[in-house]
């Protein structure tokens, strides 16, 4: 019986497993190509699991409301950020991957998993990675220390 049990705990201890890397996994975005928006702040939600920036980009084309996708509040706190980082109005650019089918949230906006956060001050800071370094490594950004980078123009 103790066998049973032992193998029905580790049965159930690998499906949820899989499920937690589900949940973070990016493999709906195009991870190979990092794209580059920069807007006003329309609206921040600091909020588990992932905090999210709406950030509207006006180009030639039109509007366009993006969701920046970032990590959960406690995780930004370690990052250094605090919530009067993000005042509504304020110019932001965020270097992230889209997703892969290009679809469009229900509110119309559409979805940025975010790497690098520029701030309004123009200091660049890590936003989340999900294993990617594509954005710093196209050499725009530079290590200035944890979590922060210098732009480099």
């Amino acid at each position: 019986m103790k066998t049973l049990t032992v193998l029905a705990a580790a049965g159930l201890m690998s499906i949820s497993t899989g499920a937690i890397f589900a949940h973070h996994s990016a493999v709906r975005f195009d991870n190979s190509t990092p794209v580059t928006i920069r807007g006003t702040l329309r609206r921040a939600e600091l909020a588990n699991p992932h905090s999210m920036l709406y950030v509207e980009q006006v180009t030639s084309d039109g509007k366009t409301v993006w969701a920046v996708e970032g990590p959960a509040p406690n995780a930004l706190t370690r990052r250094g950020f605090v919530s009067d980082d993000f005042r509504e109005g304020a110019t932001f650019e965020a270097c992230g991957y889209v997703l892969r089918d290009g679809v469009q949230s229900p509110d119309g906006s559409r979805l940025l998993l975010a790497e690098v956060l520029v701030m309004p001050d123009g200091s660049a800071r890590l936003w989340s990675s999900y294993g990617n370094e594509h954005c710093r490594e196209q050499g725009n950004y530079e290590v200035r220390e944890p979590g922060t980078f210098l732009i480099v123009e």
